[in-house]
């Protein structure tokens, strides 16, 4: 959530030299909107921090910081997320689809069952229900549950420093690009696979 505010005045000399390289990478108008913008992070485990070191870095006005155990409604994904996958539509696009959608899939199910994330305190009984739920939610959707292997499980029950840094940055690019205006931020859904090194972009929804 953004909050801008107008700029009043250029920048000082000061700031001008601290933001030097951003100002010849974006130009001084995109900073000044920044310099503008509070912004509120819900959110504060270890992707949380990388997003808030990236941004105070970039030279927002202000950035706070809500627990990410508080309960906060900020925006559905739920109709990005009904795709009716038996279309012929869908069944085209599904070659192109990464398998980490279904596998938020099984997350977002597992949370809403649960009330929280896979745990290493229950990691046994943990890995034996996120499998179950694998196949029931692909069944429902019509996909083959084979197109997410079963060794997804081993990587559902933390999160790793190495992919917060990296996916923390690229959150913090495109909250970026929306305040400065500059560039359009990722259309819609940013996937990570921490064990091959890649990144993905998904245009989501149901048409």
């Amino acid at each position: 959530m953004v909050e801008k505010e107008e700029a009043g005045g250029g920048i000082s000399e000061e700031e001008a030299a601290q933001y030097d390289r951003q100002i010849r990478l974006w130009g001084l108008e995109a900073q000044k909107r920044l310099r503008a913008s509070r912004v509120l992070l819900v959110g504060m485990k270890g992707l949380g921090a990388e997003i808030a070191k990236n941004l105070i870095l970039a030279g927002v006005k202000g950035l706070t910081m809500l627990d990410h155990e508080q309960k906060v409604v900020f925006c559905s994904v739920k109709e990005a997320l009904e795709v009716d996958w038996g279309s012929d539509k869908a069944k085209a696009a599904l070659k192109r689809t990464t398998p980490d959608y279904f596998l938020l899939q099984v997350l977002l199910k597992f949370r809403t069952d649960k009330g929280r994330d896979p745990s290493c305190d229950t990691f046994g009984e943990d890995c034996e229900l996120l499998l179950q739920i694998r196949n029931d939610v692909l069944d429902s959707l019509g996909v083959n549950p084979d197109l997410l292997p079963e060794d997804f499980v081993r990587y559902c029950f933390s999160e790793m420093a190495p992919v917060c840094a990296v996916v923390g940055g690229i959150l913090a690019q495109e909250i970026v690009k929306a305040l400065s205006q500059r560039d359009p931020p990722h259309n819609n859904f940013f996937f990570f696979d921490g064990m091959k090194g890649n990144g993905i972009v998904e245009c989501l929804g149901p048409k």
